[in-house]
């Protein structure tokens, strides 16, 4: 026994905690001893690749045929939603309203817009002119 055997067994006959634990591991490895796996239920390593391909195959075609058909039916749900839903679909800028009058017996000041970038938009009446 080297020097970390002799450490170890001073140091078990010493502690009760670690005897009785190592004891316990004894009593569980004999009982695991005692009672074999048999190896005929065990699949081998070729087995389980085979059963690992299969399975993954089988997920791919599966995902082959559902992910189109759930790609139509989005398509088809999103355009039945644009056609239902007001505002939805793209549309048209609406014409600026207009309104036609009959010009006024007395001349209507004139709006002189300034559009400065410092300072913004201003609206200046004028005195009509004469």
């Amino acid at each position: 026994m080297g020097e970390i055997g002799q450490e170890f067994a001073a140091h078990l006959d010493a502690c009760g905690q670690c005897r009785s634990a190592v004891a316990l591991d004894a009593a569980v490895t004999t009982a695991l001893s005692a009672d074999p796996v048999d190896p005929s239920r065990l699949p081998s390593g070729a087995m389980l690749v085979e059963w690992i391909e299969q399975r993954t195959a089988r997920r791919i075609r599966t995902a082959g045929r559902l992910v189109p058909a759930a790609l139509c039916a989005g398509l088809a749900a999103a355009a039945f939603l644009m056609i239902r839903l007001p505002g939805s679909g793209p549309t048209a800028p609406s014409p600026p309203a207009v309104s036609i009058s009959r010009a006024p017996e007395a001349p209507l000041p004139a709006l002189v817009v300034v559009d400065d970038e410092e300072s913004g938009r201003a609206v200046l009446m004028t005195s009509p002119p004469l």
